[in-house]
């Protein structure tokens, strides 16, 4: 699949490592996920209604283990939601579950534009130590 990769991002950064190099510089903590988890990146009050609402039609067709949900790194309302499966996820089904139950659309282009380019760490979390 042949991708545009918007200026913003070109400038920012594309690939992940950009990403770990800041937030080393900034002493936050890289949160990976692993196979069983979503990584969910909300931004607002109303994003957070969406995501409550589309949880429970989620429910529906996949098995959560636990939800973990925290303020990120640039405190409320922005919120890290970390969701554990039941069963494994690829790079590329996390980010469409994710983007499905209310994750930041940006942040999921994002990262889907980083598995186009073979980026290992397609997803991540930068939080508070």
């Amino acid at each position: 699949m042949k991708v545009s990769i918007p200026e913003d991002m070109l400038e920012y950064g594309l690939d992940s490592s950009v990403v770990i190099d800041f937030a080393e510089q900034e002493d936050l903590q890289i949160i990976f996920p692993d196979e069983y988890t979503l990584q969910l990146d909300i931004d607002s009050g109303t994003q957070y209604d969406a995501y409550l609402s589309r949880l429970e039609f989620f429910k529906k067709f996949f098995s959560i283990k636990s939800t973990e949900i925290k303020p990120s790194k640039e405190g409320l309302p922005h919120q890290h939601i970390t969701i554990k499966l039941e069963h494994p996820v690829t790079d590329i089904e996390r980010i469409f579950l994710q983007l499905v139950v209310g994750s930041d659309l940006k942040r999921e282009v994002y990262s889907f534009l980083r598995i186009q380019i073979g980026d290992k760490h397609p997803t991540l979390f930068l939080e508070k130590k």
